[in-house]
């Protein structure tokens, strides 16, 4: 026997779609959408940042030592020694030394016979690694005056800067003898040594300074003569000493700066 047929309209698996939703209406028919919930205002706690000075660092305030501050920032001379000076930054200065055996100049620690100390007081003045025994002039066995180059009883390749009598030695770079009369390290050749033994290192090929180039008459760009002392391209603390058109580059001692 067959199954019976089905009767009437086939049904829908869903359920029939209903009408459209509608919005509120608002003043004069316009629909309103609902409203944003309302902001609530947000805090957020942020570490201090409050920053404290050291011990060593002295406000200008407290100090009193900003009335001698020419500007912001730099050194200037201190009126309570003229081996001292006024470090200014800012708000902040500092009173500091020089180095051993210098006076503070205009701007730079410096040798005393290039400082006018003018009312300042001055500093009993110490030369550390002296090896010349002070005579009774104060003047040291190696010092033929108080201030000066000349060349060392050691060796022809070291000569001797006095700074008031006290003798401060130093050694010729690369082999190179001194020159007594030039006051500048020179090539063994050129030098008389006298009865003086030579430098004890060797003499290299002629090296030059590595920032100085040679120009076309054979002298380095840092050298404006073929013999002479002058102030390094590099750093103020530095300077270079030309020897036949050749530039050999020195630092000064101590954090100082070369005084051209």
């Amino acid at each position: 026997e067959q199954p019976s047929q089905p009767t009437g309209e086939p049904q829908p698996a869903y359920p029939p779609i209903g009408p459209d939703p509608t919005l509120p209406e608002g003043e004069n028919g316009v629909e309103t959408y609902p409203g944003q919930p309302p902001l609530l205002p947000v805090t957020t706690e942020f570490p201090s940042t409050t920053e404290t000075f050291t011990e060593q660092t002295t406000s200008t305030a407290a100090s009193g030592l900003g009335q001698y501050c020419q500007s912001p920032r730099g050194q200037y001379p201190s009126p309570n020694s003229c081996g001292n000076y006024i470090n200014c930054w800012d708000d902040v200065a500092i009173e500091q030394e020089c180095p051993s055996g210098l006076l503070f100049g205009e701007t730079t620690c410096d040798y005393p016979q290039n400082v006018d100390c003018g009312d300042r007081p001055v500093p009993a003045l110490e030369a550390p690694g002296s090896d010349g025994s002070s005579s009774g002039n104060g003047t040291s066995s190696q010092c033929p005056s108080s201030f000066g180059t000349y060349k060392s009883k050691k060796n022809c390749g070291a000569f001797v800067v006095c700074v008031a009598g006290e003798a401060y030695e130093f050694s010729c770079p690369g082999g190179t003898n001194y020159n007594d009369r030039l006051k500048v390290c020179d090539y063994p050749y050129r030098v008389d040594c006298g009865d003086l033994p030579p430098n004890p290192n060797s003499v290299p090929s002629r090296k030059k300074s590595e920032e100085g180039s040679s120009s076309g008459n054979g002298t380095s760009s840092q050298c404006p003569s073929s013999f002479g002392t002058y102030k390094s391209k590099k750093n103020c603390g530095a300077f270079v000493v030309c020897v036949a058109g050749e530039a050999y580059e020195f630092s000064c001692p101590g954090g100082t700066n070369y005084n051209d």
